[in-house]
């Protein structure tokens, strides 16, 4: 079994612990955590990783009472929405980073009191400005949820066992274009289905939200599972060869099929169907089926990601949450003006089939996956088997292994 010591001459270069006994098999790094400890560790950062979602859903319906507080309007008011993603992607860069170094634990303790002082913020906000600038913090504060979280999961997990890990953490909270889907369905939720059909009361506007979660809870853990049992298979397939973007096949239908058709099927209900309980039930149908293909997507594509840069797991996934937040940041504060001008079935259409995008680039890093890690340019430090070792024997202290 290795031992591990605190390096006295640290640097923010040095590992957090180094390794000077000896080498650790890749089973006994990974049974240092009893399986019953794994699953009490799995349940506290995912609700860690609940808490943005919860920021998210429960701002979102009040958008129409905030701004008429407010003397405004909702398409001003929405940039809250933006505004926080913003904050959010700025703080899984930060968090990320000195998690390698510090450790997970003292990241969270660091953060979650920001994110308290921000709710407070924005509670007794009252200003545009003020709220903008509350929300920022908030979020700030709740940014760990996704990318330090997934890190933690990169740490306990076997390879084979990490899609499904990672799955019940996606089932928790939710490609750019696949997510961007999600966000044009809720975020302007009261100004389409909510006007659509009369709908004022915020308890029940916030409701709606409902059958994407489920859909989100249902997918997460399911495709992680169908992900970590197609990379087995094709492994036993190349005699034991590991191919990664193996665990991202399953993702096809969802960013083809299930994703484009909910976004198009909402934009013709909210459209043309005038009956109130008709169009209504079919918005939440959509609503459930969108949120299920977008975990479909999101839920294999984090296991990846883990995967190719184990050794930089929380750094990797918070890069790919800020580009991508920044990117949903710009877009969604788009949306309700759009909705505005063009209506709710060329704005659905138009998102649907951007995910169509999101499909051609998940084909084409399946099919083209080793040439792009091997070339020169793309070259940022892809993990192997060995890595994923490596990597979690020089981070796990001995005295945490105690089994529970």
């Amino acid at each position: 079994m290795a031992i591990f010591v605190k390096s006295t001459d640290a640097t923010e270069e040095t590992p957090l612990l180094q390794d000077v006994g000896t080498h650790t098999t890749h089973d006994q790094v990974f049974e240092r955590f009893s399986s019953r400890w794994k699953r009490l560790i799995v349940a506290m950062v995912s609700f860690c990783g609940i808490l943005p979602l919860f920021i998210s859903g429960t701002f979102i319906p009040c958008i129409p009472q905030i701004s008429k507080d407010m003397g405004t309007t909702g398409s001003v008011v929405s940039l809250a929405v933006s505004a926080s993603i913003s904050g959010g992607s700025t703080g899984a860069l930060t968090s990320s980073t000195y998690s390698t170094f510090y450790g997970r634990r003292p990241i969270y303790l660091m953060f979650l009191p920001l994110l308290a002082a921000g709710s407070f913020g924005v509670a007794s906000t009252r200003s545009v400005t003020q709220l903008m600038a509350w929300r920022v913090l908030q979020a700030f504060g709740a940014s760990p949820g996704l990318s330090v979280g997934a890190g933690v999961i990169g740490d306990i997990y076997r390879l084979e066992e990490r899609g499904g890990a990672m799955g019940i953490f996606f089932a928790c909270f939710t490609g750019f274009v696949t997510l961007l889907t999600n966000f044009v369905l809720l975020v302007p939720i009261v100004y389409t289905i909510g006007k659509k059909y009369d709908i004022t009361n915020e308890a029940v506007i916030g409701a709606c939200f409902l059958p994407a979660g489920m859909g989100n809870l249902i997918a997460a853990p399911l495709a992680g599972r169908i992900s970590d049992m197609i990379v087995v298979r094709y492994r036993a397939r190349r005699g034991g060869v590991w191919y990664p973007e193996d665990r991202i096949r399953g993702t096809l239908f969802g960013a083809l099929i299930i994703v484009p058709l909910s976004m198009i099927g909402s934009g013709i209900a909210t459209t043309y169907v005038e009956d109130r309980k008709v169009g209504l039930a079919l918005n939440l149908i959509c609503l459930f089926l969108n949120g299920f293909g977008v975990d479909v997507v999101l839920s294999p594509c984090a296991a990846y990601i883990v995967d190719v840069m184990h050794s930089r797991s929380a750094e990797i996934m918070a890069a790919n949450n800020a580009s991508r937040s920044l990117l949903l940041a710009i877009f969604i504060a788009g949306i309700i003006p759009m909705i505005e001008k063009y209506g709710v079935l060329v704005t659905n259409t138009i998102s649907g089939a951007s995910s169509l995008i999101g499909f051609g680039l998940l084909w084409a890093t399946i099919s083209y996956g080793e040439q792009l890690r091997s070339w020169e340019w793309g070259n940022v430090g892809c993990s192997d088997e060995g890595d994923n070792l490596e990597f979690v024997s020089t981070h796990i202290p001995e005295e945490l292994s105690m089994p529970v």
